[in-house]
Formats: structure tokens, C-alpha cells, sequence
């Protein structure tokens, strides 16, 4: 479970399911330990059928152990393999916190500000600041103040003011 960055909000049926693998060990290793602590149990030893029906009830007990040990392995596997294929594409780590930022914008711009929810100091020509949450060749992608995401272009911005 320590190979994922576990959300805070992580689901229980999320924890679940990663736990599934740990309790296949473990079950399988209750079996397999416990095909040598066998039960305690009283024989006749001058009875030579008594003792020869003892080891073949013994034997195929221990023997049914090391099948359900070997069966809960390989489930154990196939789950694990399943985790971490689910794991590793729902459980990677998000993304950090978006930056505080602010843009510097041409005066011919701030209406456009103004109707995407975001305010522009008229003396400064800064916006408030704004949380950056995605940049790609074209567009800057941020959240307001008021929680809305709001998409522009970068040639709405003469520059960016990273707080």
C-alpha cells in the first residue's frame, strides 16, 4: 500500500480493494504454517490400522493446507498485479498545489478579464490573484477567487507575476 501516495479522500471500497492482496498473504500463510501444527489426537500404536488411518487422514489434510496455500498465492499475485495496475493509474499522486499567480495585462484586454470573473486593478494593470492550475502552449488555465475556471490565451497577458 505504500508504493501510492494515498489521497486524503481516498474511498474505503479503494482501501479495500488495495487490501486485498494483504489478506490473500496472510490466509495464505495460515495455511501453509498451520500444515505443521497439526492437531493433537490419540492413536493406538499396537493397532496397525488405527496408526496407518492416522497418517493418511494426516497427510491428506496437510496436503489439502499446501493446495489452498498454493491456490490463495497465486491469487495473491493476480491480485497484486490488478492493484497495481488500477493503483497506479487511480491512485497516483495529484497534482501539487496550484501556484498563486497574477497577469499583466494591455489595457485593450480588461474587459475580457473583467467578463471571464476575474478582476483587474485598473492602476496597476494586475489581476487579482488567481490560482494557475494548467499552462500548455496556447492557454493559461486558472481558478478565480470565486472558484470559477476560466481558460484564455497567453496573448491576453503581457506577462505572468508568479507569488
Amino acid at each position: 500500500m505504500t508504493l501510492f501516495k494515498l489521497p486524503e479522500n481516498a474511498s474505503y471500497l479503494g482501501l479495500g480493494i488495495m487490501a486485498i492482496p494483504i489478506v490473500l498473504w496472510l490466509v495464505c500463510i495460515f495455511f501453509a504454517s498451520s500444515i505443521n501444527f497439526s492437531e493433537l489426537s490419540r492413536i493406538y500404536v499396537n493397532d496397525p490400522n488405527d496408526v496407518k488411518n492416522f497418517i493418511e487422514k494426516r497427510i491428506k489434510e496437510k496436503y489439502d493446507k499446501l493446495i489452498w496455500s498454493r491456490r490463495l498465492f497465486i491469487m495473491s499475485i493476480a491480485a497484486s498485479a490488478i492493484v497495481l495496475f488500477l493503483g497506479g493509474t487511480s491512485f497516483q499522486e495529484e497534482d501539487p498545489a496550484p501556484q498563486t499567480v497574477q497577469f499583466l495585462v494591455s489595457d485593450n484586454s480588461s474587459p475580457d478579464y473583467k467578463n471571464a470573473s476575474i478582476s483587474v486593478n485598473e492602476s496597476t494593470g494586475k489581476t487579482d490573484p488567481v490560482k494557475l492550475i494548467a499552462v500548455s502552449d496556447e492557454a493559461y488555465k486558472v481558478r478565480s477567487a470565486q472558484g470559477t475556471v476560466v481558460e484564455f490565451n497567453k496573448d491576453m497577458a503581457k506577462a505572468i507575476i508568479y507569488n
